[in-house]
């Protein structure tokens, strides 16, 4: 807690007019700068424990983690850019491909400049001229939750009792471990084994901690008397701003035929990393 407590009084919101130029560099290019393994003046020091964190130090001040636990479990990574340290504080040890905020280094401390995010800048439809995917695409279809015990659903399409349940984890010291898992059951597991082995494979909800991904929504979708499996990003539209390093997956409408499911439509995304004002609070 002394750590936090410190540091603390040693950031401060950035005083630069707009965004620095760092910052755009970096989104643009992140290949172009380098980690510097041995800052002048500064050290890394590492801290064990449930929430591992590397803070970077110099002066014996510890630098960027705030009190209130926003930037526990982040790696603070040193890079020289024309001629001023900065203090890159990145998801996993010394990567600058996740890192997700910038701060300039000086004698007071770290100031904060920028947050690094993902822009949409582009969904595509597929299939927007079917019928189903026309009514999904303008919002005239209703989502049964997957999860929701008390409607019937029958995405097999045989009447089979199917059972739907999710298991989940969250890293009890918050730094960002959340794995939820769908699974479907069945009473009858021979004659259902191809269906609950083709919606057990088809999760896309992060199967693990690396937490490349943002995780789908699931539901299921009414349509023509016929149940459907969807599995959407909700919220994520074009110029919609997420996790500078996370993967927006595809949205996907799924039809059981016999054997597999097959994608009737969905939307893909284009992004770009951008540099956007710090987020404090």
């Amino acid at each position: 807690m002394k750590i936090f407590a410190l540091s603390m009084m040693l950031i401060s919101l950035s005083s630069h007019a707009g965004i620095p130029e760092v910052c755009h560099q970096f989104a643009k290019n992140p290949s172009g700068f380098k980690v510097n393994e041995k800052p002048k003046d500064c050290s890394y020091e590492l801290s064990e424990g449930t929430c591992r964190t590397e803070s970077l130090t110099c002066a014996g001040s510890y630098l960027n983690s705030k009190s209130d636990g926003a930037y526990l479990g982040f790696d603070q990574v040193a890079v020289d850019y024309k001629g001023k340290m900065y203090n890159f504080l990145s998801r996993r040890h010394q990567d600058l491909s996740q890192v997700l905020i910038i701060g300039e280094i000086s004698e007071k401390g770290t100031t904060i400049l920028c947050d690094i995010k993902n822009k949409v800048t582009e969904v595509k439809l597929l299939n927007p001229e079917k019928e189903i995917c026309k009514a999904i695409y303008e919002g005239k279809v209703i989502k049964i939750g997957l999860l929701d015990e008390k409607v019937e659903k029958d995405l097999q399409r045989n009447h089979s009792k199917i059972k739907y349940s999710k298991d989940g984890y969250e890293s009890g010291a918050g730094c960002g471990c959340d794995l939820e898992e769908y699974k479907a059951s069945s009473s009858d597991p021979k004659n259902d084994e191809s269906f609950v082995n083709a919606f057990n494979k088809l999760n896309s909800n992060e199967p693990s901690c690396s937490g490349e991904s943002l995780p789908l929504k699931w539901s299921v979708v009414r349509f023509d008397k016929k149940d459907y499996l969807y599995l959407e990003n909700p919220d994520i539209k074009q110029g919609a701003l997420s996790h500078g390093y996370k993967k927006l997956q595809p949205e996907g409408l799924y039809s059981w035929n016999g054997s597999g499911f097959e994608k009737v439509c969905g939307k893909t995304y284009e992004t770009k990393r951008v540099a956007v004002d710090p987020e404090l609070n």
